[in-house]
């Protein structure tokens, strides 16, 4: 067996596909690490938030979820978080919040570190609301340190809880965000810097849980030790029961000209650009050097000749005919009808002429004395062609009646 060659072209293509599959995972792996934990209501993964709303299920809160514009405040609603850093919304909303909260509510706030807005872009954190709520607060930007280039989950560190707080019941080692956040107001630091922050601000009757961030709330820091432990003494001991809203809008004031997330708009984000874009120049590679003739053009190795079913049976008839022996023929042609008409009867070839025509006739209603005929002749061949041709065809008529029953 001749070996075959390896084609030069091919092994380029190839490898330039596979370098643009890696620059595109590690575009991905870039834009993971920079990603903010959203702590989501129903996600899973681990910087979502289903785990939260399991706890809170289980501690006999009533979980719920927010996305439509707030017109008045839920009556039910007890707690309120905000967890995800790309919830936007008008700044009305944030004054009914806010009054909601100096009435005696409980409000948990993730402050959005510098970094967010050069990570996400202006459009998806820009928030009337969100500014409104952080100046009520106080609260200024937070320090965001640099991810690890590639990691997929960021670095949990542990709370500093040094400060003497109803919340450190059951608390031995809680770990959080390394991110801080700084507050002009008067406060209670319940973890402090330089191994996270989170803090207590009281309004009116109410109070405000603020993080730098949502890992605390994520099915990643809750599966630490104490970390479950030190959420629930934040809620409890302010609120025993009651509704908790999850709060995931994603509008503003300008919401009518903001564009929903529709699948193009995805694939337009980085990494998928990216990847789409490497992916499309492969191709158009491969179009190039593959689509071409290279070299000197080889002649293809001359092949036998080609004989097909109708030039047998022509070369065959034609034999037949010049050695003047229709009969013989005919002889192949009335034993294979009397096999294949036996066979679809269900009988057996040996039967007699009466019994396989009568039985088609039962069958298929063909007339007895056809079926007899022909297998008479199947016995005694034509000694012409045309007589041959013409048993041959009233043959086959017969088989394909009884075809199918």
């Amino acid at each position: 067996m001749r070996k075959r060659r390896l084609d030069p072209t091919r092994l380029l293509v190839g490898f330039l596909i596979f370098a643009a599959l890696m620059v595109a995972l590690l575009a991905n792996s870039e834009q993971k690490s920079h990603t903010l934990p959203r702590a989501g209501w129903n996600d899973a993964t681990p910087l979502g938030g289903k785990g939260l709303r399991l706890l809170l299920g289980k501690l006999g809160y009533a979980p719920r979820k927010q996305v439509e514009p707030l017109q008045k405040m839920p009556t039910d609603a007890k707690i309120w978080l905000i967890l995800d850093p790309e919830t936007r919304f008008s700044k009305r909303e944030a004054n009914l919040l806010l009054a909601w909260v100096r009435k005696g509510g409980v409000f948990v706030f993730c402050a959005r570190p510098k970094s967010f807005l050069w990570v996400s872009g202006p459009q998806e954190s820009n928030s009337e609301g969100i500014e409104e709520v952080l100046r009520v607060l106080g609260v200024e930007s937070g320090l965001s340190s640099a991810p690890k280039a590639g990691e997929f989950l960021p670095e949990l560190e542990p709370l500093s809880l040094d400060a003497v707080s109803i919340y450190r019941t059951g608390v031995k080692q809680a770990s959080g965000s390394p991110r801080t956040f700084e507050i002009t107001r008067r406060h209670l630091e319940i973890a402090g810097p330089p191994s996270g922050s989170l803090a207590r601000l009281d309004i009116g009757e109410g109070h405000v849980f603020i993080a730098p961030d949502a890992l605390l709330f994520t099915n990643y820091a809750l599966s630490k030790p104490d970390n479950a432990v030190l959420v629930s003494n934040l809620l409890r001991a302010h609120v025993p029961g009651g509704a908790v809203y999850f709060d995931e809008r994603s509008h503003g004031e300008n919401a009518a000209n903001t564009a929903p997330d529709t699948l193009i708009s995805h694939l337009k984000k980085p990494p998928v650009s990216y990847a789409i874009g490497q992916l499309l120049l492969a191709g158009l590679l491969f179009w190039a050097f593959a689509g071409r003739r290279l070299g000197a053009p080889v002649a293809l190795p001359e092949g036998g000749p080609v004989t097909r079913a109708s030039q047998f049976a022509a070369a065959m008839g034609a034999l037949f005919l010049k050695t003047n022996r229709p009969q013989a023929a005919a002889a192949i042609i009335g034993a294979r009808f009397r096999r294949r008409l036996a066979h679809r009867l269900g009988l057996s070839p040996a039967e007699n002429d009466a019994v396989l025509a009568r039985r088609a006739q039962e069958i298929a209603a063909i007339p007895f004395e056809v079926t007899d005929r022909l297998l008479l002749q199947s016995r005694a061949p034509a000694q012409t062609v045309g007589e041959a041709l013409r048993d041959a065809q009233e043959m086959e008529l017969v088989l394909r009646k009884l075809e199918g029953r």
